[in-house]
């Protein structure tokens, strides 16, 4: 489904929104580290129209403000606020995908009183220093595209389509990187700011997640890829999962068979989607 693009204030930025209309609960959903609002079109279009969903390009993405500073968790976390407000939206849940997991997480913990509900799609874990390297080391593979220039979109897809983690190939992702894309001198390259993804890295790396998780007041759902990408490089190892479940008051976890960190929100999933429908039901 192919959603509704509008613009609304963040935080002393403009924030780019895709939109899937519904009658339900609203739902924001926060992407990962190089990624776009549009990675979520494919978990979006199960949700609505039951639910109300909203997907924001965070600040230095898609065709949102990129700002030469001002990044950061707290920066994203206020975009999302102001966002809210301005479409009168008080309550509501919020999904986040890798980065946008450790968003949705300090989201929820700094603001019980309007985070119904938070999907944590991979990421969210207090890591160790050597687990950290570890997902930064292949992290590497998607930020390495942001700087080529291909001289058309179909060799830009081609040599995004060599990644063999995100097989099988399908619609949506054609649909995301169509959104992806700027037109420079000499063909096109990626719409992401590389300065706003090292700014957004390196305040990850600090990040001390551990210390939100007795905060979290709300429902919390933990959507976890068994899958590793290279060897043993999982975003949410079996020992920081158990520590989230230990410490965060409600929550529970869903292994989803066959996932790995991109594939679990853009491959047809009835596992994920019947997961998330009984999670976000009023």
């Amino acid at each position: 489904m192919t959603p509704q693009m509008q613009r609304a204030p963040g935080h002393g930025v403009e924030i780019q929104l895709a939109h899937w209309p519904g009658r339900g609960r609203s739902v924001f959903c926060v992407h990962g580290l190089t990624a776009n609002c549009r990675a979520w079109d494919v978990i979006a279009g199960e949700l609505s129209p039951e639910h109300d969903v909203w997907a924001l390009d965070l600040r230095g993405r898609g065709r949102s403000d990129k700002p030469e500073t001002g990044y950061g968790i707290a920066a994203h976390c206020a975009d999302i606020l102001a966002v809210a407000d301005h479409l009168g939206v008080e309550r509501f849940a919020v999904m986040g995908h890798s980065l946008g997991a450790y968003i949705a997480l300090a989201l929820a913990a700094q603001n019980p009183q309007r985070v119904q509900r938070a999907v944590l799609v991979d990421g969210g874990a207090q890591l160790s220093e050597a687990e950290m390297a570890k997902v930064f080391a292949w992290v590497s593979m998607s930020v390495a595209r942001l700087n080529m220039v291909m001289p058309d979109f179909e060799q830009y897809r081609a040599v995004v389509q060599q990644a063999p983690f995100l097989q099988p190939w399908n619609p949506a992702l054609d649909d995301y990187l169509a959104y992806e894309i700027q037109e420079v001198e000499g063909g096109v390259r990626s719409s992401v700011s590389p300065a706003a993804v090292e700014r957004d890295a390196e305040d990850l790396r600090q990040a001390q997640p551990a210390e939100l998780y007795r905060r979290v007041a709300c429902p919390v759902l933990i959507l976890r890829a068994p899958e590793a990408i290279l060897g043993d490089d999982l975003i949410l190892p079996q020992a920081a999962v158990d520590k989230m479940l230990r410490e965060i008051k409600d929550a529970t976890l869903v292994n989803l068979a066959g996932a790995n960190h991109y594939n679990i929100i853009n491959a047809d999933m009835p596992q994920r989607r019947q997961a998330l429908t009984d999670f976000l039901a009023p």
